[in-house]
């Protein structure tokens, strides 16, 4: 009997064995990609990349609820990634005719899901990146930095750049990205007599509609700056689109013999009517120094 039994067991030892080489392999795989600036092959260094996994039910309700009290309500499907919650927020504003930018609504989504952390890596000289082991599974690749933009959404350009991405067993899966890089606008100020103005707000305004009515406002907060001694300003970030660039001059009070001065805003080319403004049309990465404005005197009012 014992004769018979050990080359049973050997025999079957052996079949396992065979069928647990032959078994597939079940492992980590590789996420890696390439930053290029948008509509080139140039590559760009130093962007921070990171791999986004689900988002816990806590957080994606603490996002739903502080877009809703924005005035931003949607329903995103069970499992959606964060990128497309953002594209339906994005969606929802605009379709409202909500005035609120592709940064607003990236603040929102900061401040509801900024506790939750996940891989990040920074692009090499060659704008390449790479994930190792990662867990099979959908993620979204983003890349951020300072200034530059992602592909545009329902018209507005958010300030990330993402691709979503389902990684199998083993797999290396690829995520190329690309962004656009704001521009730089400047230029100097002067008065109605020619002079260098200092201390002057220079802003860059946009047109959005809220309830059917043209709403003029600031394009991008935090844009604002106020020029220096010699009447310089300096914008920078700015995200591509059609804007218009406007200068406040800071009000001073009248002295003896001088009206007070309201500091009326002045557009460019200088003119104090928006109808009369030029836009400037910004595509992305330009060097648009050299926009000066002269600041014209508001129109007194008779009481």
């Amino acid at each position: 009997m014992k004769r018979i039994l050990f080359p049973l067991v050997s025999m079957f030892a052996s079949v396992f064995l065979v069928a647990a080489q032959n078994a597939p392999r079940i492992g980590p795989g590789t996420v890696q990609g390439v930053v290029t600036r948008a509509g080139t092959n140039e590559p760009l260094p130093e962007i921070q990349i990171s791999l986004e996994g689900a988002v816990s039910p806590e957080a994606m309700q603490t996002l739903l609820s502080s877009a809703a009290s924005a005035g931003i309500v949607v329903n995103p499907p069970p499992g959606a990634s964060l990128s497309e919650t953002t594209q339906l927020m994005t969606a929802a504003a605009a379709a409202r005719g909500l005035p609120i930018q592709a940064q607003g609504i990236q603040n929102i989504i900061t401040r509801a899901v900024g506790n939750q952390t996940w891989p990040t890596t920074v692009t090499d000289g060659s704008g390449a990146f790479t994930f190792r082991d990662v867990k099979p599974g959908r993620y979204t690749v983003r890349a951020v930095r300072e200034g530059f933009f992602g592909k545009p959404v329902n018209g507005a350009y958010p300030p990330t750049a993402w691709v979503d991405i389902v990684v199998g067993e083993r797999e290396t899966k690829q995520a190329p990205l690309s962004m656009a890089q704001g521009p730089i606008l400047g230029g100097r100020i002067y008065d109605s007599v020619g002079g260098l103005l200092s201390n002057a707000s220079v802003q860059i305004y946009s047109v959005a509609y809220q309830t059917g009515f043209a709403l003029l406002q600031p394009a991008v907060a935090g844009v604002a700056k106020t020029t220096y001694d010699r009447g310089e300003y300096r914008l920078f970030w700015i995200p591509p689109g059609d804007y218009y660039l406007g200068v406040t001059p800071s009000a001073r009070p009248g002295g003896p013999g001088t009206p007070f001065q309201p500091g009326g805003r002045t557009y460019y080319p200088n003119v104090t009517r928006l109808s009369d403004a030029i836009p400037i049309t910004i595509r992305g990465g330009e060097d648009l120094r050299g926009l000066d404005i002269a600041v014209q005197n508001a129109a007194l009012l008779k009481i």
